[in-house]
């Protein structure tokens, strides 16, 4: 949905653009782990596991952010295939997250979709541009 268009390849989406889900950036999920790593052991108490923050987007927000960096040619490579298995699926899992253990222990959600295209961007497809062609 953003790696493809971006890249110049077309992506198919098999769901709605009114489908929500929770989602967290690469950036964010690395900096979570990295904080985890320098949280005192006793400030997670007995339970190791906790959800990190996220935040909500629909899929259509997801394509704007698509259109908003690559313009009107990587939105257009998104192609819109209705798959109602693949939509059943999508429409349940969590379309926000309750992070409050998290959130007391500092870490933190990302702006919103921009932030991940923008991370998309400037970690992954600046990377592709450098390497040698296949």
């Amino acid at each position: 949905m953003i790696r493809e268009p971006l890249s110049g390849r077309e992506a198919v989406c098999p769901v709605s653009p009114d489908t929500v889900m929770a989602l967290a950036s690469p950036r964010r999920i690395v900096a979570g782990l990295l904080h985890a790593h320098d949280l005192p052991g006793d400030a997670l108490g007995t339970s190791r596991s906790l959800q990190l923050p996220g935040f909500s987007v629909s899929v259509g927000e997801m394509a704007a952010a698509v259109h908003r960096a690559g313009g009107a040619e990587a939105y257009a490579r998104i192609r819109w295939e209705p798959d109602p298995q693949v939509q059943q699926i999508i429409s349940g899992w969590p379309q926000t997250l309750r992070t409050p253990r998290a959130e007391a222990l500092g870490f933190t959600a990302g702006s919103g979709i921009d932030e991940v295209v923008e991370a998309f961007i400037e970690d992954d497809l600046e990377m592709q541009k450098r390497l040698p062609a296949r």
